[in-house]
């Protein structure tokens, strides 16, 4: 995550992401916690109903990652 997050070209300007590596964009937690996974993100990483996703929790980054 980090790599994509910060991800600079050699010259040393931002470029683009690298190959195989993904920003979907931001979702909003609902009521109950809940998350809408992007379409895209659903369909590049072939995630369908009855899956099962892990989730990372990090609390000095202050980040999750979801499997």
């Amino acid at each position: 995550m980090d790599d994509l997050v910060n991800y600079k070209e050699e010259k040393g300007v931002n470029g683009p992401q690298p190959k195989g590596k993904h920003i979907f964009g931001l979702v909003k937690v609902g009521e109950c916690g809940q998350i809408v996974i992007p379409k895209k993100a659903r369909e590049i990483c072939k995630i369908a109903a009855g899956d099962s996703l892990l989730v990372l929790g990090d609390e000095a980054q202050g980040g999750l990652a979801i499997m």
